[in-house]
């Protein structure tokens, strides 16, 4: 059923027709006229202003309007328009605006049957504003190019919402590319106009569409403006179009609509890659029942009971094992007693070993230092673990001092130790 909310400030709710904005469509079709009102969708009358009377001054004004707004618009670069004629309190003021996707030739026979259509729908009203497809028309005795408000809105809701698991998903997708839409249509267009596309999942199919979107904004408004219009009717979305399909809001001065199936010629101007939806955080696991309490507990116990007993256990065979090592190591690498450095039964290694053993000195091997540099840890192919001491030319010591260590060092029993 068409829900709709009373349009706010100077428009009353007296409609001739369907006073609606925007069509909302079933998630799985292109709707057919059956499904929704065709346009045109109008606004009657206003608090402050009366009926004009047939064959009267303010009526010839409408007239002349009808015969040069239809040509003017369709030959602006920008498909927009507006214009005054007559004297106060019979001057009539109009403005026509074509959607940026339409030609010349559409656009001016589209601003032309809006005069006739509006005269039809709101008889003998002064103030109208008509929506069709492609173009929109108002006009007033008020000179409402001044407005500095949005207030000419009203919405039409038809068809199907949108499956609940689906929902959350699908409107941030609306929200991420109804923005984007409109912030091209503010900044990077001269009509103030833009088109936008966004695949909502992996494929375009009933459960995956694609979502289309269309932003205008008046071009004869400032960029802030034209924001900050967006930004008002962007912000009624979740609150009218939540959970919908499709949707829009018509305005004077700027309009939005999103749908599931392309309504505006040509490609998109904007292309976004597709939205992914996050999958929802995992529900938290049922309380633990008493039962599994008092397991739980006599788990730990035995725990506390058993783990230090395998701890030392282990230490001691890890002692144990490490003591029979270095003995047996101490006989095969024990050196000769003779003071010099060549008579040291010492295992020597050239540099190349010794940078891959260390990574190349690597500071995450570095074990410590020394007076005469750094001592670093490495591994030798066999998986031999060694010390490395790595002479630094900024050493204060000695050639004799130097000598006198490597000597001590060469008397050392223990197989790790490298010249």
């Amino acid at each position: 059923m068409a829900t709709r909310r009373p349009t706010p400030h100077r428009f009353s709710p007296h409609i001739a027709g369907v006073a609606a904005t925007f069509l909302l469509v079933a998630l799985h079709m292109r709707p057919s006229f059956g499904q929704e009102e065709p346009p045109p969708w109008l606004l009657c009358g206003s608090d402050d202003s009366r009926n004009y009377t047939a064959n009267s001054p303010y009526e010839a004004n409408i007239n002349r309007l009808a015969a040069t707004l239809p040509k003017n618009a369709s030959s602006s670069p920008v498909l927009y328009a507006s214009d005054s004629a007559g004297s106060i309190p019979d001057r009539v003021y109009a403005l026509a605006a074509c959607r940026g996707d339409a030609n010349a030739s559409a656009c001016e026979r589209c601003v032309a049957a809006a005069f006739p259509g509006a005269r039809r729908g709101c008889s003998l009203a002064k103030d109208v504003l008509i929506f069709y497809d492609l173009c929109q028309l108002r006009f007033s005795n008020r000179m409402f190019f001044l407005d500095q408000d949005n207030f000419v809105t009203t919405r039409y809701v038809v068809g199907a919402p949108i499956s609940d698991p689906a929902a959350g998903a699908f409107d941030a997708a609306v929200r991420l590319l109804v923005n984007a839409t409109a912030d091209y249509a503010t900044g990077s267009s001269s009509r103030r106009f833009a088109t936008g596309e966004v695949g909502f999942g992996n494929k375009s199919t009933s459960n995956n569409p694609r979502i289309y979107a269309l932003a205008q904004c008046t071009p004869d408004n400032r960029v802030g403006f034209c924001r900050t219009c967006f930004s008002q009717i962007i912000g009624q979305l979740p609150e009218y179009f939540s959970g919908r399909n499709g949707g829009g809001i018509f305005g004077t001065w700027c309009i939005l609509r999103y749908e599931v199936y392309p309504f505006f010629s040509g490609r998109p101007l904007l292309l976004l890659p597709p939205f992914v939806a996050t999958s929802p955080a995992p529900a938290p696991a049922p309380p633990a029942t008493r039962t599994q309490d008092k397991s739980r507990n006599k788990a730990g116990a035995v725990l506390k009971v058993v783990m230090p007993t395998i701890a030392a256990l282990l230490a001691i065979t890890v002692i144990c094992f490490w003591t029979r090592r270095r003995r047996s190591a101490a006989q095969y690498f024990r050196p000769s007693s003779s003071d010099d450095i060549q008579g040291a039964d010492m295992p020597l290694l050239d540099l190349s070993t010794l940078r891959i053993a260390t990574d190349d000195f690597a500071e995450s091997k570095m074990l410590g230092k020394g007076g005469f540099g750094m001592v670093y840890k490495g591994v030798l192919p066999d998986g031999q673990e060694i010390a490395v001491k790595r002479l630094c030319q900024s050493s204060r010591q000695g050639i004799g001092e130097l000598k006198s260590e490597l000597v001590l060092v060469a008397k050392l029993h223990h197989k790790n130790l490298i010249l």
